[in-house]
């Protein structure tokens, strides 16, 4: 998971008036933007959709800029502003999105990251998507202003579903073309590292791969050989809920979580199968594997750093008691 707390405001913009807060959000925009953008090429997978979503950044940095510029120049009311400023945040957050989405996908251990990031193009275009809407509607405040002696009358731009949808089913098919050229690279690596020293792990990735690209891996005899091979070691204890314990352990050589529910037939386990088993975005633990054996059903998972209480009261979101 991302290690910015997205809804929370710079610091620098607490006490500040209205017009400097635009002046704040658009310069930490700007600056993650160029985290963003320096780091595209050295993506490890993922490439077209991180570039992507780096020149969308670009764009909408640039957009923001002169409307700041505008602002500044031909003062608006400051309920219309106010409004405005709540754009503003939207971008901040969307750009924090953008680079930590591209950070991940630069990340050394790439392989690691790509098992829980193989289907992020709903994520990518929902990202698109809401990049476009700001942009497109600080363009129209522009045209706007341009045409009209009554400045301070313009108000936010409106959007009807039907535009909405639109919008939305454009980055849809962009993405998905870049989505699929990024699955086809990835699985081309993911390749190279058969026999390796990463050779399970690969071959785990590529078997999401090939359910992510709708295709059968071609060597099936050796990965379902590996699929055996694929012991959990159990570690200490994280912690127990109402249907399940959570231990550390040990899976193809990477510290995962493994959840553990008592009985073979637990429908709280065939429950979180369900749900868990399709979904890769970075903001959700990803469910790499399940197996049951021993009297227990147990689901490997994608280990977290801190337990979500201590997460919430690192960042001020929650106290602990």
């Amino acid at each position: 998971m991302a290690e910015q707390e997205y809804m929370h405001p710079p610091s620098d913009a607490g006490n500040a008036g209205l017009y400097e807060k635009l002046e704040i959000y658009t310069r930490h925009v700007n600056e993650r933007c160029i985290k963003a953008v320096s780091k595209v090429d050295s993506c490890k997978f993922n490439n077209k959709q991180c570039a992507y979503l780096a020149s969308k950044l670009e764009g909408l940095v640039e957009c923001s800029s002169s409307f700041l510029r505008a602002a500044q120049c031909e003062p608006c009311s400051s309920g219309i502003v106010e409004k405005w400023v709540e754009t503003f945040k939207l971008m901040l957050i969307l750009s924090k999105q953008i680079d930590d989405f591209v950070q991940s996908c630069c990340k050394e251990e790439w392989i690691q990251t790509a098992m829980t990031m193989t289907n992020t193009s709903e994520y990518v275009s929902s990202l698109g998507c809401n990049v476009e809407i700001c942009k497109v509607a600080c363009e129209g405040f522009l045209e706007e202003r341009g045409g009209t002696e009554n400045f301070t009358a313009v108000e936010l731009q409106r959007f009807t579903w039907a535009e909405l949808d639109k919008m939305y089913k454009k980055e849809v098919g962009i993405v998905k073309k870049k989505a699929e050229e990024d699955l086809v690279t990835l699985r081309d690596k993911a390749t190279a590292e058969l026999d390796g020293e990463r050779d399970k792990v690969a071959k785990y990735l590529l078997r999401l791969l090939s359910k992510v690209q709708g295709r059968q891996i071609k060597d099936k005899k050796s990965l379902r050989a590996s699929i055996f091979n694929w012991r959990v070691r159990r570690g200490r204890k994280l912690g127990k809920g109402a249907t399940a314990s959570v231990y550390e352990a040990t899976w193809l050589g990477l510290r995962v979580a493994q959840k553990v529910f008592v009985g073979l037939d637990n429908p709280h386990f065939e429950e979180e199968v369900t749900n868990l088993a399709p979904l890769r975005h970075p903001n959700i633990t990803s469910m790499f594997y399940c197996e049951q054996k021993n009297g227990n059903s147990s689901i490997i998972m994608e280990l977290m750093d801190e337990d979500l209480h201590t997460y919430l009261h690192n960042r001020g979101i929650c106290h602990l008691r």
